[in-house]
């Protein structure tokens, strides 16, 4: 793997050295999360695990295995979405394949574990592009690896963000290498590390990195080449460099992507209340070095002690920001220890990270947020906090050289006296910390626990880390006997990490997890076999209507839990009423309703249905596809919304006019329509006409959506009623299939492949020219 990453680790000395490091970081993450490998047993646990990227990544693997093709179209959320576009599966980064080869439960847990494994190799591949030498880029690269905001990711369940920040180093080192040497294949290792990061559908993450490496080649071109015209638009061009090999790369994901995005509920971007509802409240960056101070709620299902309590402004604290009295130390000596100007750099990076994260709370990010292109269709402004972490990994790396270098006794003193300053500083910081504490803020025992718990925890680090430092200055001249004071240092650093790491950690039954699909099964075999109900209807449970356990069971719903939904779903509900609402039931052919939702007019919509407690039907006889009896143009989207809105029934639909004149078509008779096949990417239909006629379905309308007749002539799909797929039949008795294959898949398809054969005969003749150098 190293000696494939290739720019800093030489072949030579893989084995005597690099690949010990490897295997050291795959220990620490095979231990990390050693208690979810029991996986006919427990599965790992997280928020969003359960509530959403389980299923959706257990149902498209299902998908796959089944059929042997991956699902483009999940029609079980939303009215439908697109499986790849939408992010709800991510089958290209290589370790979520482990979902399909291995039990889902250990392939789930193993994604997370490679990814963690990962981290840490990449951390020290990063750093040795940036220039550092093995021991200080392993260092770096396992504090990086077990860096609390990256760990601790695992319980909310952010299975794409923990793989994309994993891959952040190879990104940044790559654009540092090919800055400080001049060398284009720094720029084209960056555009890998960025398509890795797509991959792993996080372009939040991507697109700060992104910022970070501009940045960075502006300020190196600052410091080293400021009046070099030349060196300035040769950065320029690497950069745009990176974005391309990482655009044309990940193509295959990101055409998709961005197809279904301009389509989405963010297409315009996010209002500036909902971009900063995650701010990171200014008082709880205490965090950083008290961790947990102020609680937490990690609870898994199975455990026996009570639940926690969250005491801060967060609705929930699922997550830890604390960064280690170990690394601030190192970080700290590299930073006063390290002559060369990219320390400012790093410097700079922690402080723009802390004014960013606090969002809503400072009048700058309302600058930010109107002025930076992209900014403002991002919510939760304390992701950046990861780069906080990225920034001490590059100052860990230089203290740790620092430290090796300081063989003279005037070195020594120096770190001795930053390091006896600094435990005083640390103590004056804990002591204002507890002052404040416990004068301004309630007197609550759970409250008290916390705070102390965490001092506690930071006390002991921050004594252990400055202890040893203090030997490490004073009492060893000798290389080898620094190498291993330093190990000792860098294990305690770790320590410290790891036993806040480990609490976000979770495992739940894997039965419990099981048992919820079977859960609905008494559901749906009672609508598909009395009601005789079929999966072209729609239900709906009152009060759950961000539950995706409905999927699992091959259930249809209006909701579901995914960040992206289809603009014109959205506001076609809400300009019919709602979910319950009359116009939108009847357009999205809503059958049925599990529980009285209490909203007006639902006992006018919907009526019990003998014999099966809670279960509501429509009252009326609701069509999956009908034939409009007139079309009624619209002049644009607004007309057009709320001429849908209007129609009274569903024997009429609004189209866009397309035509001059309103066309009428009279009441259908003699035609029928009869479901033949219902898969995620293709439903097939029998349809009678008696002439040529607008046949209307309660699917939602997306560009990629096919139709082919029998004989295999196509019939183009358009949009009715604002959201819904409208094809005209010919007059007569036709088989008509739709599929969902877009465009975008296969063009991105091309040029992923493309690209990757590039990428390769590259590679090979890189290493036959070096081949060729070292016989001669």
């Amino acid at each position: 793997m190293a000696a494939g990453l290739g720019i800093c680790l030489r072949q030579s000395k893989f084995l005597r050295y690099d690949l010990p490091a490897l295997l050291i970081y795959l220990a620490v993450a095979t231990a990390l999360f050693a208690p979810a490998l029991n996986f006919d047993q427990v599965h790992l646990f997280g928020t969003d695990t359960v509530t959403q990227k389980y299923l959706f990544y257990q149902t498209g693997f299902d998908y796959l295995r089944a059929t042997g093709r991956l699902p483009f179209w999940n029609p079980y959320v939303h009215c439908g979405v697109p499986f790849l576009g939408s992010f709800a599966l991510c089958p290209f980064f290589p370790t979520t394949w482990l979902m399909a080869l291995a039990p889902f439960a250990l392939g789930f847990a193993l994604h997370y574990l490679l990814s963690n494994f990962l981290a840490g190799a990449l951390g020290y591949a990063g750093l040795g592009l940036m220039g550092r030498r093995r021991f200080a880029a392993f260092a770096g690269g396992l504090l990086w690896q077990l860096n609390c905001h990256f760990c601790t990711l695992v319980y909310p369940g952010h299975i794409g963000k923990y793989p994309a920040i994993a891959c952040a180093p190879l990104v940044i080192g790559g654009v540092v290498h090919a800055c400080r040497t001049k060398h284009w294949r720094g720029f084209i290792l960056a555009g890998v590390g960025l398509a890795l990061q797509i991959f792993a559908s996080h372009v939040q993450i991507a697109y700060y990195i992104i910022g970070l490496c501009i940045a960075y080649a502006v300020a190196h071109a600052l410091w080293a080449a400021p009046r070099q015209p030349r060196e300035w638009l040769r950065r320029i061009a690497g950069l745009a460099l990176m974005l391309g090999v990482g655009a044309s790369l990940s193509a295959v994901f990101l055409f998709p992507a961005l197809e279904t995005s301009v389509r989405s509920g963010r297409a315009g971007g996010v209002e500036f209340e909902e971009a900063t509802k995650s701010s990171y409240p200014p008082d709880e960056l205490w965090e950083l070095i008290l961790p947990l101070y102020t609680g937490h709620n990690v609870h898994a299902p199975g455990d026996e002690e009570e639940p926690p309590r969250y005491f801060g402004q967060w609705g929930e604290r699922l997550v830890s920001d604390y960064v280690g009295m170990g690394v601030l130390l190192f970080a700290l000596l590299g930073l006063l220890l390290e002559r060369r100007m990219e320390r400012w750099f790093w410097l700079a990076v922690i402080g723009t990270t802390l004014l960013m994260c606090v969002g809503k709370y400072h009048p700058l990010y309302h600058i930010l947020y109107d002025w930076i292109p992209g900014l403002d269709h991002f919510r939760s402004p304390a992701t950046i906090m990861f780069l906080i972490p990225l920034a001490l990994a590059g100052l860990v790396s230089m203290g740790v050289e620092r430290l090796l270098d300081a063989g003279d006794l005037s070195g020594r003193r120096k770190i001795f006296w930053i390091i006896s300053g600094t435990s005083i500083w640390i103590f004056l910081i804990l002591f204002l910390a507890g002052y404040l504490r416990l004068c301004i803020l309630p007197d609550e025992a759970m409250r008290e626990f916390y705070f102390f718990n965490a001092m506690a925890r930071t006390g002991m680090a921050g004594l252990a880390c400055g202890v040893t430092m203090i030997l490490i200055a004073v009492l060893f001249s000798g290389m080898r006997e620094r190498l291993m004071a330093l190990a000792l240092f860098v294990t305690i650093a770790a320590l410290d990490l790891w036993s806040v790491d480990r609490i976000f950690v979770r495992t739940a039954p894997l039965k419990d997890l099981q048992a919820m699909p079977a859960r609905y099964a008494p559901l749906r075999d009672a609508m598909r076999m009395r009601l005789r109900s079929g999966p072209q209807d729609r239900v709906l449970i009152a009060g759950g209507e961000l539950s995706n356990w409905l999927m699992m069971s091959g259930i249809r719903s209006l909701h579901g839990y995914h960040p992206v939904v289809m603009q014109r779903c959205s506001r076609l509900l809400d300009a019919g009423g709602g979910s319950y609402g009359p116009r939108a039931s009847r357009l999205l052919n809503l059958r049925f309703v599990v529980g009285d939702p209490g909203t007006p007019g639902f006992a006018q919509e919907f009526r019990p249905v003998a014999g099966i407690k809670g279960l509501y039907e429509h009252r009326e006889p609701l069509q999956y596809a009908w034939f409009p009896e007139r079309l009624t143009p619209a002049q644009d989207d607004e007309d057009w919304l709320r001429q849908t809105a209007a129609l009274d029934d569903c024997y009429a639909a609004a189209i866009t006019a397309l035509e001059t004149n309103e066309a009428e078509f009279g009441a259908a008779q003699d035609c029928a329509v009869r479901l033949l096949n219902f898969q995620p990417d293709e439903i097939s239909l029998r349809v009678k006409a008696d002439k040529p006629r607008p046949l209307v379905l309660s699917e939602l309308y997306m560009p990629g959506w096919q139709c082919r007749l029998e004989d295999g002539a196509a019939l183009p799909i358009e949009c009715a009623d604002y959201a819904l797929r409208m094809i005209r039949v010919p007059a007569g008795m036709h088989q008509l299939t739709m599929q969902y294959a877009p465009d975008s898949y296969r063009t991105g398809g091309f040029l992923s492949l493309a690209t990757l054969a590039m990428l390769f005969a590259g590679l090979l003749a890189c290493r036959r020219s070096g081949s060729v150098r070292q016989s001669a």
